[in-house]
């Protein structure tokens, strides 16, 4: 990408032209940064899917879904005595979310929460962990395992 000396002189001439602006009315300057991440990876082998999920619990901004993870992870051992699917894609999203997607089954884990839907896009959506998610889970679990 090039950016020409005009094209910044242009540019920043514009910004002084807006603060002033906004001085003159007196309204206030507001900043709202934020970083934005968002990348999506998808694991091949369970071997792939450990080893991501180690570095997204290392990882101060997916620390806290990384734990909601965890406690599906548990719930669904604790239910019905199986492990997790490989999902097909795991998308780490703006808001510090991880976002799964398990083929019809997508779960989303919020730093605060769970929301989970069932049955592709047109599906039903449910929050937190629910039986109905922990037995999807566990079916699809089940049908990769054979």
């Amino acid at each position: 990408m090039q950016i020409s000396i005009g094209g910044l002189a242009a540019t920043w001439a514009d910004f002084r032209e807006f603060v002033a602006a906004k001085k003159r009315k007196r309204e206030p300057l507001r900043w709202n940064p934020k970083g934005v991440v968002r990348a999506s990876s998808c694991p091949k082998t369970v071997q792939d899917f450990e080893r991501l999920r180690g570095l997204l619990r290392l990882n101060r901004d997916f620390g806290r879904a990384s734990e909601r993870l965890d406690a599906l992870e548990h719930a669904l051992a604790k239910q019905s005595s199986i492990g997790l699917p490989l999902p097909s894609e795991v998308i780490q999203n703006e808001d510090r979310s991880l976002t799964l997607c398990f083929g019809g089954i997508t779960v989303r884990l919020y730093p605060d929460g769970v929301g989970t839907l069932l049955g592709g896009t047109a599906g039903h959506f449910e929050r937190g962990i629910t039986r109905t998610t922990l037995e999807a889970l566990a079916l699809k679990s089940r049908i990769q395992r054979s």
